[in-house]
């Protein structure tokens, strides 16, 4: 799960959030709800911090009671794509399906290029068989993935232009893009960092089409 977004949380708040995230992926359960509860001590109304505890409270069996923190989560901040996604997870761990596409769609109106909220919605538009709605959000994620190629390779041949100069503000997205500083024994810098970078990012890239064409494979059997 990925939290792009300022949470308006201070900066030891705000560490704590990522360690729920943390502790949420890796199955530290009581690790997170004791983190959640840290942060909910000091700032008891967090919309997302009540959904992360929520999400958790989900995972360890206790359904009426993450329903609710999720629900309150959502309520004290509508505006928040992790509030919505987290509620999308809920539904989805309940096979809500219909409930989690809604709630993942609320998801992207706020936050509307996160890959991994994409992600979820695809795989639900496949198991609800809504094939034009897949192609959309898939095509979407192609296209974000295609900008993220073009940005790298702009960072690239901005380096190559100007070696001094190691964070490379593209065009396209305004963001600063950090590339690791290495230097040969003679001072130059070491270009092969940035070429090793763009090839990840084509594998990773390949492995995404490759995912789509088995999808795409596996409805034409069962169509």
């Amino acid at each position: 799960m990925s939290n792009n977004r300022d949470n308006g949380l201070p900066p030891r708040e705000a560490t704590l959030f990522k360690s729920i995230v943390k502790h949420y992926e890796t199955k530290q359960y009581k690790k997170g709800i004791k983190a959640a509860d840290q942060i909910l001590k000091k700032f008891a109304d967090h919309g997302e911090t009540l959904a992360m505890k929520g999400l958790i409270l989900n995972c360890q069996e206790r359904k009426a009671e993450a329903y609710e923190l999720v629900r309150k989560g959502v309520k004290q901040d509508i505006k928040s794509h992790v509030c919505w996604h987290v509620y999308g997870l809920l539904y989805r761990s309940d096979r809500e399906y219909l409930q989690a596409i809604k709630a993942y769609r609320s998801a992207l109106r706020h936050d509307p290029d996160n890959v991994q909220i994409l992600r979820d919605l695809s795989l639900l538009q496949v198991q609800m068989r809504d094939l034009p709605g897949f192609v959309q959000t898939r095509q979407h994620l192609l296209t974000l993935d295609a900008l993220a190629h073009e940005d790298l390779a702009e960072a690239f041949l901005n380096l190559i232009a100007c070696p001094g100069k190691l964070l490379v503000s593209t065009q396209r997205s305004k963001r600063t893009l950090p590339i690791q500083k290495k230097k040969d024994s003679d001072g130059t810098l070491n270009f092969y960092v940035a070429a090793a970078a763009l090839a990840r990012r084509r594998k990773r890239s390949s492995r995404s089409r490759g995912t789509f064409s088995r999808e795409w494979r596996q409805i034409d059997r069962h169509g």
